[in-house]
């Protein structure tokens, strides 16, 4: 690992991810875009489902860069944001992010 101790994601981890993302969309029987960012915002991979609906790819991208930005997953914006209570501190865990539509 390089002396900043930046984390970084890989093609095949965030492969990794999306595969895990489509198994848990279908045992819901849902259908969408998966989206994995690396913490800087920058996409690593994008996958739509053969469901799912064509917009769901600029949704996913859209909050998974919302959530790196952030430094929280896309689950932890939701709710503050339904109560009003946009509460954005940003996190350093150093965790992948990713948006699921």
């Amino acid at each position: 690992m390089p002396e900043n101790d930046t984390v970084y994601l890989t093609l095949p981890e965030a492969r990794a991810m999306i595969d895990r993302g489509v198994a848990k969309a279908r045992a819901l029987r849902q259908a969408g875009s998966i989206a994995v960012l690396d913490a800087a915002g920058v996409v690593v991979s994008i996958s739509r489902m053969d469901d799912g609906p064509a917009s769901s790819v600029e949704v996913a991208r859209s909050k998974a860069y919302l959530a790196a930005v952030h430094g929280r997953p896309s689950a932890g914006l939701a709710f503050p944001a339904r109560l009003g209570q946009a509460d954005l501190a940003p996190a350093s865990d150093g965790h992948a992010l990713f948006g699921i539509t």
